[in-house]
C-alpha cells in the first residue's frame, strides 16, 4: 500500500472499529445490548463485565481483521483497493454485530434472572410537557445560506462556461490523475450543484427529524435527563449544520476542478480533507454527549431514582434491538436503542417513504448523469 491507500484504509478501519468497539458505553443508560434495564442495573457489576467483554472480543476481531487487510491490500492496485475497502467495512459490521446479537441474547437471559421485575403497570413514563417549548435544534432559516451558496455557485459556473475545454475531468484515481473524461455540457458542469441541494435538503430533513423525535426521558432522573437529551439535539443540530456547509463547499471544489487545470497534488489532499472533519467532529460529538445526552456531566444535587425502571419495550424491538415496529406507537421517528442516532417507526408506512426516498434520489442522479 502506498501513502494515500493506507491514509484511505485508516480513514476507513480506525472511525468504525471505535464506534463499534465504545458501542455498549454510547448508549441510553436505561439500555444494555437492546434491552432495558433500570440504571441501577447498568451500573451492576455483571452488566458492567459484560460490557468489557465486549469491548476486548470487538477490539481483537477488528486488530485481527484489520492486519488481515493490510497485508492483503500490499498487493492491490488503486482499482481493487476501493472494492476491498467497501467489502471490509462489511465483514467489520457484520462481524461486530454478530458480537453484539451474542451479548444481546446473554443480556436478555441475565434481565429473566433478576429478581422483583416490576409489574408493567408499575414502571415509569417520564414527559416533560415543556420540553419543545426549548431552543432544541437550530431553525431551518439558517440552511438559506447554502441555498444562497448554492446558486451563487451554479451562477459562477455558468458564466464560465465558454472558457471551459470541450473535454472536462469527471473522475480522479486515488494519486489525484484524471482517469475519466467527458464531453462538456451544462447538464455535467451542475451535477455538482445537483449534488448540494441533495446533500442540503436530506440534512435539513435530518435536523427535522432530530427535533420531531419522540422524547425519551430517564425515569429515574427526569428533569436532568430532559436537560441533557435537550442539549444531545442541539449539538447534534449545530453539527448538522456545520457538516452540511462543509460538503456544499466540497462539491463546489468538484466543480472548480471542472473548470480550472487545478494541480492534481492538491485534488486528493483537499477532497479527503472534509471527510477527514466530518468524522473526526462525528466520532468526537458521539464520545463527549453519547446516546441522548448521556455522556454529558449532571449537575450536582440532582435528584433521581436510580431503582426506577422505564417502560419496557423491548418486544417492539428487533433484530437485537436494531430495528423499531410498534403499530400502536404514533411516532414516526425515535432514538436509536443500539448506536448513535435516530430511526423510524417501520410500523407506519410513512416510514418507508423517508427510508427509500434517498435511494430513488440517487437513482434519478445517475439516470441524470448517464
Amino acid at each position: 500500500m502506498n501513502t494515500i491507500n493506507v491514509a484511505l484504509f485508516c480513514l476507513i478501519f480506525i472511525p468504525i472499529s471505535l464506534l463499534q468497539i465504545a458501542l455498549p458505553y454510547l448508549t441510553r443508560r436505561t439500555i444494555s445490548f437492546g434491552i432495558t434495564i433500570s440504571e441501577e442495573v447498568w451500573n451492576s457489576t455483571p452488566v458492567a463485565d459484560m460490557r468489557k467483554r465486549y469491548a476486548l472480543l470487538s477490539t481483537a476481531f477488528c486488530l485481527i481483521l484489520g492486519i488481515a487487510f493490510g497485508v492483503a491490500a500490499i498487493q492491490m492496485n488503486g482499482n481493487t483497493l476501493g472494492i476491498a475497502i467497501a467489502g471490509f467495512a462489511i465483514v467489520l459490521l457484520i462481524g461486530t454485530f454478530a458480537l453484539h446479537l451474542y451479548f444481546y441474547g446473554k443480556m436478555k437471559a441475565l434481565k429473566a434472572s433478576l429478581p422483583a421485575a416490576p409489574a408493567p403497570g408499575k414502571t415509569a413514563l417520564s414527559l416533560d410537557t415543556s420540553f419543545r417549548k426549548q431552543r432544541l435544534v437550530m431553525s431551518g432559516k439558517w440552511y438559506l445560506i447554502h441555498l444562497a451558496v448554492i446558486i451563487a455557485c451554479a451562477v459562477f459556473a455558468l458564466a464560465q462556461y465558454d472558457r471551459i475545454p470541450e473535454q472536462i475531468p469527471m473522475h480522479y484515481d486515488l494519486n489525484g490523475n484524471v482517469d475519466r473524461m467527458e464531453d462538456k455540457s451544462i447538464r455535467l458542469l451542475l451535477l455538482p450543484n445537483l449534488l448540494q441541494l441533495f446533500m442540503t435538503g436530506l440534512l435539513l430533513f435530518i435536523n427535522f427529524i432530530i427535533y420531531k423525535s419522540k422524547q425519551q426521558l430517564n425515569p429515574a432522573d427526569p428533569q436532568e435527563s430532559s436537560r441533557t437529551n435537550a442539549a444531545f439535539r442541539r449539538r447534534w443540530s449545530v453539527f448538522n449544520f456545520a457538516m452540511s456547509l462543509l460538503l456544499v463547499m466540497l462539491f463546489f471544489f468538484m466543480q472548480l476542478t471542472m473548470i480550472y487545470s487545478i494541480d492534481p497534488k492538491w485534488i486528493f489532499p483537499v477532497a479527503l480533507a472534509v471527510p477527514i472533519l466530518i468524522i473526526a467532529g462525528s466520532i468526537w460529538l458521539s464520545f463527549s454527549t453519547g446516546q441522548s445526552g448521556t455522556r454529558l456531566a449532571r449537575k450536582s444535587g440532582a435528584g433521581g431514582n436510580p431503582t426506577a425502571v422505564p417502560v419496557d419495550d423491548d418486544r417492539h424491538w428487533k433484530l437485537g434491538g436494531s430495528t423499531y415496529y410498534n403499530p400502536n406507537d404514533p411516532s414516526l421517528f425515535i432514538e436509536k436503542r443500539v448506536g448513535i442516532g435516530w430511526t423510524v417507526n417501520f410500523a407506519r408506512p410513512l416510514a418507508w417513504v423517508f427510508v427509500l426516498a434517498p435511494f430513488v434520489i440517487i437513482a434519478l442522479l445517475l439516470v441524470f448523469t448517464s
